[in-house]
Order: C-alpha cells, then sequence, then structure tokens
C-alpha cells in the first residue's frame, strides 16, 4: 500500500470515528471481521479439482 493511501485511509477511519463517536478501532475490528467472514466463505465453496 502506497504512503499516500494509507494516508487517505487514516482520515477516511478517523472522520468516521469522529462523526459517529466510535474509536478508530471498532472500524478495524470491523474490516478485520468482515475480512475473515469473506475468507471463511471462500473455503466453504467446493474448489476445482485438476486433472
Amino acid at each position: 500500500m502506497k504512503k499516500q493511501e494509507r494516508a487517505t485511509m487514516e482520515s477516511t477511519v478517523q472522520a468516521l470515528a469522529h462523526a459517529t463517536g466510535r474509536s478508530k478501532a471498532f472500524f478495524a475490528r470491523e474490516a478485520i471481521i468482515r475480512y475473515l467472514d469473506r475468507l471463511e466463505k471462500r473455503e466453504e465453496q467446493p474448489r476445482p479439482q485438476v486433472e
């Protein structure tokens, strides 16, 4: 991830935290949970067999 992208992400999370009254850690935790949920769903799908 580029330095500018990290700065944009940081400012977006900071703005969300301020607007909602939630912590930045809350949004980080939610993002991690959603990411892990997607990974689990992907793992549950059958993989095509290689011949």
